[in-house]
């Protein structure tokens, strides 16, 4: 994975080609999550700001309350009731020295994904 000075995260395949980016929102994104599997496990839910975003997954501010290979549900804070109430699955990947979990989708309603690229696109 390399840095670029934007803040922008890109994954390098073992090809050399980039696979994804994770970039700013163009407006504030903040989610709520409940780990279901892991040591954090239970009906705890946390919210956390979104501070970078693809259509595969997202880089949620820390310190994160989960720990890498945790399994997520989140919710989207702010939206519509429809947008609010679907349901995203994520896998932790990462968490970075700052306390920043990087999450892979594993499920992510089309919905979503569509309000994602708009905040992609902008």
């Amino acid at each position: 994975m390399t840095w670029a000075a934007s803040g922008e995260a890109t994954i390098w395949p073992s090809s050399g080609a980039p696979r994804r980016s994770l970039v700013p929102p163009s407006r504030a994104l903040e989610v709520h999550y409940v780990p279901i599997s892991g040591d954090n496990a239970g009906n705890h839910g946390y919210e956390a700001t979104v501070e970078r975003v693809s259509r595969t997954g997202m880089e949620l501010a820390g310190p994160a309350r989960i720990d890498v290979l945790d399994d997520v549900r989140l919710n989207l804070v702010r939206g519509s009731a429809r947008l609010t109430s679907l349901e995203v699955y994520a896998k932790v990947v990462a968490i970075d020295e700052a306390g920043r979990a990087r999450l892979r989708f594993t499920s992510t309603p089309p919905e979503v994904l569509t309000y994602f690229e708009g905040l992609l696109a902008s």
